[in-house]
C-alpha cells in the first residue's frame, strides 16, 4: 500500500518561486478584521431590534407564541453564526487566510478540511432549519406596524 508524504507542499510553486513553510505571507489581519466586524454588526443589529421592540414599541409580549417562535429563531441563528465564526478563527491559526497553496504543507491541509466541513455546516443546519420561520416572522412583524 502506498503512503503519502505529508511534508510535501500542497501545490507546486510556479517557476522562480520558493515555497515558504515557516512563515508564509498571509492576510490574517484582514481576516480577523472582517470576522470581528461581521460579529459586531450582527450583534448590534440584534440588540437594536430587541431594544426597539421592547422599549420603543412596547409591543413585546412573551406570552404570544409568534414572539416566542421569533425569539427562538433569532437566538438559534445567532448561535449558528457565532459557532461557525469560532471555527473560521481556527483556520487563521494554521495555515492562515490568503496563503498560496504551495506555501502550505499537506499535513496542514488535512486539519483545515476537518474544520471547514463538519463544523461550518453548523451554520448551514441552523439556517436551513430556520428558513421556514423567517417568512412567518416577517409577516408577523408587518401586522404589528
Amino acid at each position: 500500500m502506498a503512503t503519502l508524504d505529508l511534508n510535501l507542499p500542497a501545490g507546486l510553486p510556479p517557476e522562480g518561486v520558493t515555497a515558504n513553510f515557516e512563515n508564509p505571507p498571509n492576510n490574517n489581519a484582514l481576516a480577523w478584521g472582517v470576522l470581528l466586524l461581521c460579529q459586531v454588526i450582527s450583534t448590534v443589529c440584534l440588540v437594536l431590534r430587541g431594544y426597539a421592540r421592547v422599549f420603543l414599541l412596547r409591543k413585546f409580549s412573551a406570552e404570544e407564541g409568534k414572539y416566542k417562535t421569533q425569539a427562538r429563531a433569532l437566538w438559534f441563528f445567532l448561535i449558528g453564526t457565532n459557532t461557525s465564526s469560532f471555527y473560521l478563527a481556527r483556520i487563521i491559526e494554521v495555515p492562515g487566510f490568503f496563503v498560496h497553496q504551495w506555501n502550505v504543507l499537506l499535513r496542514d491541509v488535512i486539519p483545515m478540511n476537518y474544520v471547514s466541513q463538519p463544523q461550518l455546516s453548523v451554520f448551514e443546519h441552523c439556517y436551513s432549519s430556520l428558513s421556514g420561520f423567517f417568512d412567518s416572522c416577517f409577516s408577523f412583524d408587518e401586522e404589528n406596524y
